[in-house]
């Protein structure tokens, strides 16, 4: 059956014609008196503005963003744009990007690249400066810096398909929230079909157990203090160890404590060429389909890239599919896997939930 592939240009008709609604505007002016006329620089302008990449300063960039159009406006001053940016709700660019993915994964099987019939999705944090004013102390908190001073930052999270480059989901937080708990806000993207990469500092009961509660799956770094089973298991020589996992002792009330609310985890050890050992945690605990990881990547593995300038991600992991009919026993010797397997999985508790 041939798959379907959509052009470009058939997604940009489609965010097009949403940007030229009525209803949009209606939905995201802020006040029923903003756009009611035409003047110079209407909603749309506005918007078309605000979604540019600019690199020059604000005035050079309008000037020569109006003369893109054939209407004769080009004197349109930065105060003007800034008074009109400020009537436009910022949930707009939420909207959008929801048509813009929701465009892309639609219809369009022989443009969506997977690995392994999976999205490989990627979830980072970052904390953002922002101007020192006291509305935005208010809002977001802050912190203080290496001299002392107390300074306005914000915690950032963000989604994203690290095959297609496509953002799915961005979260703009208080400084004080955590980035594990940014990270449960985006699992309303995901769901089955899925494999989601996060790094050392994620890995905890409540998020493995919300990501596969969506149906998806998990590829986590951690530290080799973790808990005392990764400590265990760090100082055998097994390579690969299939556990159960559960809440901490100092998990806060709720689910993770009875035996049915377990995550099967499996634990891997990763072997880097200057000699250290990564340690991951992973729900893809099928040893035949993911029998090992290697060290080097052969021409049919996939170098997971980082979500930010595609480089080589710090997780040196490189996951082969077999197929049922291969062997373990048929790897070839670069390849690292199980040296026994272990039938019965004994509980793990979470290091910090």
């Amino acid at each position: 059956m041939p798959k379907n592939k959509k052009r470009n240009i058939t997604i940009f008709d489609v965010l097009k014609e949403r940007l030229g609604s009525q209803g949009l505007k209606e939905i995201f002016r802020r006040s029923k008196s903003d756009f009611t006329r035409e003047r110079k620089m209407p909603f749309k302008k506005v918007v078309l503005f605000m979604m540019n990449l600019s690199r020059r300063s604000l005035q050079i960039e309008l000037t020569g963003f109006m003369r893109s159009f054939a209407d004769g406006v080009h004197n349109v001053t930065s105060s003007a744009f800034n008074q009109n940016r400020k009537k436009i709700d910022p949930l707009l660019f939420r909207d959008l990007l929801e048509v813009l993915n929701t465009e892309f994964y639609t219809d369009n099987e022989e443009r969506v690249r997977l690995w392994e019939g999976m999205r490989l999705l990627a979830t980072d944090g970052s904390i953002m400066s922002l101007p020192q004013t006291d509305e935005l102390r208010n809002l977001y908190g802050g912190s203080s810096n290496q001299h002392g001073q107390r300074v306005v930052n914000a915690r950032s999270s963000v989604l994203y398909d690290v095959l297609n480059k496509m953002v799915l989901h961005g979260v703009l937080s208080t400084y004080h929230v955590g980035e594990r708990e940014l990270a449960k806000q985006h699992l309303p993207h995901c769901g089955k079909g899925d494999l989601i990469i996060y790094d050392r500092g994620y890995p905890g009961y409540s998020l493995m157990a919300a990501v596969v509660d969506r149906g998806a799956e998990f590829l986590m770094r951690c530290t080799h203090t973790f808990n005392g089973q990764v400590e265990d298991f760090l100082a055998s020589d097994l390579m690969s160890l299939t556990v159960l996992m559960e809440a901490g002792k100092h998990a806060r009330p709720g689910r993770g404590t009875k035996q049915s609310d377990r995550v099967t985890v499996r634990m891997i050890k990763v072997l880097l060429d200057n000699g250290e050992v990564e340690m991951l945690l992973t729900s893809l605990v099928d040893e035949v389909k993911f029998l090992r990881c290697r060290k080097s990547s052969p021409p049919t593995a996939l170098c997971v890239p980082t979500p930010t300038a595609g480089a080589t991600c710090g997780l040196p992991l490189f996951f082969h599919a077999y197929s049922p009919a291969e062997s373990p026993d048929s790897a070839s010797p670069g390849h690292i896997g199980s040296k026994v397997s272990r039938p019965n999985l004994p509980a793990i508790a979470g290091a910090d939930e």
